[in-house]
């Protein structure tokens, strides 16, 4: 069976990752405002007929083009607020060190 004949409405087929249970199988990372904690984004897997959460880290090292820009714009508009710190205050660089990280990682720490 095609994998995209079978897509949940709203499920872009452009926006997928290896499947790590059914291999040749592909999940679809999915536009969701709601996370389980920052990082995590919502997809779905229609060999398991499941939506699931998935972190940056979890996800297969080469991923597609529209997959690798569509993690990185939503670990961009997903880092938390930056304090209400002075531009140069210790605070400030320390959010700015862990959004960088976050960016990089899908990880808040």
């Amino acid at each position: 069976m095609d994998d995209d004949q079978a897509l949940p409405d709203g499920v872009d087929s452009e926006v997928w990752f290896e499947c790590a249970h059914h291999p040749g199988r592909r999940d679809y990372l999915v536009s969701e405002p709601w996370q389980t904690f920052p990082g995590r984004m919502q997809a779905w897997c229609g060999a398991r007929n499941v939506w699931f959460r998935v972190s940056k880290s979890s996800l297969p090292r080469h991923l597609p083009l529209p997959t690798r820009y569509w993690v990185q714009g939503f670990l961009v508009g997903s880092v938390p607020r930056q304090p209400d710190a002075e531009e140069h205050s210790a605070a400030m660089i320390e959010w700015r060190e862990q959004a960088h990280h976050f960016v990089a990682t899908g990880e808040w720490q």
